[in-house]
């Protein structure tokens, strides 16, 4: 602007000061010097525009250094922590599946449950020919059951880990769908299954369809360990 300013009033002063011969009326003179000012007025106006511009990107060079830190990378005692949203968070294991039984199934004793339509399987953890859970991981885990008995039957179900009841489950004829859940802690290599109890009459069909999958067998880790 200074530089514009000088050249402005330079180039005025060579004018006046030029050809004495030449006469200047008065009112040129004030045209003039009215145009030369509204010249200035507005490079005073462009100059200012160009202070609040710099104030601001400097203002915002100031609130980032603030929020990341300086330079050179290092965090400043007033800088702030940056949270990074919960859903781009993914944990170091995730493992769960959900099965379901789409046919009826006659169970005899000790025999485990086959669910024939696997619906999650994240890790790959639950064997789908056997039925098998296999823990991938030791942590804290999760399991929920449904069962549901066909009409006329009455039937025991036990969830088991390494063989061993952790679960019961229990449905008769009268058309309710009982449900189990149980959170344990498993060693890798654990294994959970479903399977019937046993019983003397025999009466111990479980039902189920394609459109209606009333059994069913869930899990999913909570939390791993160390």
């Amino acid at each position: 602007m200074a530089t514009s300013v000088f050249m402005l009033i330079f180039g005025f002063t060579l004018w006046i000061a030029g050809d004495s011969s030449h006469e200047v009326s008065s009112n040129d003179c004030r045209s003039d010097i009215v145009v030369m000012k509204r010249q200035l007025y507005s490079l005073q106006r462009q100059n200012l525009e160009i202070l609040r511009q710099n104030e601001e990107i400097l203002t915002k060079y100031e609130n980032i250094i603030k929020l990341l830190g300086n330079e050179d990378g290092e965090q400043k005692s007033y800088g702030k922590r940056l949270l990074v949203p919960a859903s781009t968070i993914v944990p170091a294991t995730a493992v769960a599946f959900s099965a379901a039984l789409t046919h009826n199934i006659q169970l005899g004793q000790d025999q485990i449950v086959e669910f024939d339509k696997v619906i999650t399987n994240i890790r790959n953890a639950f064997d789908s020919r056997h039925s098998h859970f296999t823990a991938p991981v030791k942590g804290i885990y999760l399991f929920s059951c449904s069962l549901f008995a066909d009409g006329g039957n009455y039937v025991h179900v036990d969830i088991v880990k390494n063989g061993n009841a952790i679960g019961y489950l229990y449905a008769n004829s009268n058309h309710h769908i009982s449900t189990e859940t149980v959170v344990i802690e498993l060693e890798t290599g654990d294994m959970v299954w479903m399977k019937h109890r046993g019983d003397p009459i025999g009466k111990a069909l479980i039902y189920g369809s394609p459109a209606e999958q009333f059994n069913t067998f869930s899990g999913v880790l909570i939390h791993q360990l160390v």
